[in-house]
């Protein structure tokens, strides 16, 4: 009996592991599950962020061309804007120039004014007729 006895604990015994074993088995399986759901997410969470820095780099690369682009325009304005001062200082002097010029067309024009009209005065003036001259008679000397 005692055997019999040992025998039967030993049946329960391993039914009991054999039921204690399904239950780990099935949290296992569960576990994995989450792990696998876990992972599956991960997995997600990295393809995401790698298409995030995929799109930050090239916006990164549009950002240090725009940069380069700005660097260059601003280098063209100042260019512009010391063209811009030396045509005004030129423009300045050309004004001058053309303000000197038009002073001295009509210093000119008054003084051809000025000659015109002595002309036509010495034109108008009558002229003094001078009546025939008077023959100066000569004494014709002969030696004879």
């Amino acid at each position: 009996m005692h055997q019999l006895h040992i025998i039967s604990n030993s049946k329960k015994l391993q039914k009991e592991y054999e039921k204690a074993r399904e239950v780990v088995q099935d949290i296992i399986i569960s576990f994995n599950k989450q792990l696998e759901g876990e992972a599956n997410n991960l997995a997600l969470v990295a393809y995401k962020v790698e298409a995030i820095h995929s799109r930050v780099n090239n916006s990164l690369k549009v950002a240090e061309e725009t940069n380069k682009k700005v660097c260059t325009l601003e280098k063209d304005i100042d260019s512009l804007k010391k063209d811009k001062e030396s045509i005004s200082l030129k423009l300045g002097e050309l004004d001058k120039k053309i303000c000197d010029f038009v002073t001295s067309k009509e210093t000119l024009s008054i003084k051809l004014s000025n000659i015109e009209e002595q002309i036509k005065q010495l034109s108008t003036v009558p002229e003094t007729k001078i009546e025939a001259v008077i023959p100066i008679k000569r004494k014709k000397l002969w030696r004879n």
